[in-house]
């Protein structure tokens, strides 16, 4: 099903606004006032000039994050699977999950996107839990993630509360989320490696502190 248009502009300005931390250092002279354009382009449907210029940010400066989201989501909205799969395989994975619901409502998958084996419902879920868990708002992330996985039980998912429940220091849930995360894997190799992410969590919630 394709999205309104108030639903296409929301999702358009959460990818824009999304992780301005992982952002690459503003473009040197001669684009500065470039990229603000092609964002704006993009937004008022412009998808075709928004992409144009956000590559010629991109021929000087081929890691701007701005930039390659411009690119990544105007080719969505052109149909250009090509092009948007290339430019998000270089996103951080925020983006990448944003830009997964905004291609699938336009009818393009996004290649190493598990997100997309999710309902439409579970994914819009997942991908708010997730921006809410980069914006460090854990409660609000846990919330709509648990609401995701009644929806939708998927192990990624229950990675994802573990991550909330280890940064709310919600330590033993968390160690019984993962637990459950593990066994959703059948094959060893597959129970080994998803085991061994545990540390990823732990790591992770120690350097918050």
């Amino acid at each position: 099903m394709r999205c309104s248009l108030v639903q296409l502009l929301s999702m358009l300005v959460v990818i824009l606004m999304a992780g301005p931390s992982r952002a690459a250092p503003p473009v040197e002279a001669g684009h500065e006032g470039l990229l603000p354009l092609a964002e704006a382009a993009l937004l008022r449907g412009a998808n075709a000039h928004a992409v144009v210029m956000a590559r010629a940010v991109l021929r000087d400066h081929p890691g701007d994050i701005a930039a390659l989201k411009v690119v990544a989501t105007g080719s969505c909205l052109l149909g250009d699977p090509v092009t948007a799969r290339q430019s998000a395989s270089r996103l951080p994975w925020l983006d990448q999950v944003l830009l997964a619901e905004l291609c699938a409502a336009q009818g393009i998958v996004l290649n190493g996107t598990p997100i997309l084996l999710l309902s439409h419902e579970a994914r819009r879920l997942f991908a708010g839990g997730i921006l809410q868990l980069e914006r460090g708002q854990n409660g609000e992330a846990l919330r709509l993630l648990r609401r995701a996985f009644r929806l939708e039980p998927s192990p990624q998912i229950l990675f994802e509360i573990a991550r909330c429940q280890m940064r709310t220091g919600q330590l033993d849930q968390a160690v019984a989320t993962h637990r459950r995360y593990v066994r959703a894997f059948r094959e060893p190799r597959q129970r080994l490696a998803a085991a061994a992410r545990f540390g990823v969590l732990v790591q992770e919630a120690s350097g918050m502190h």
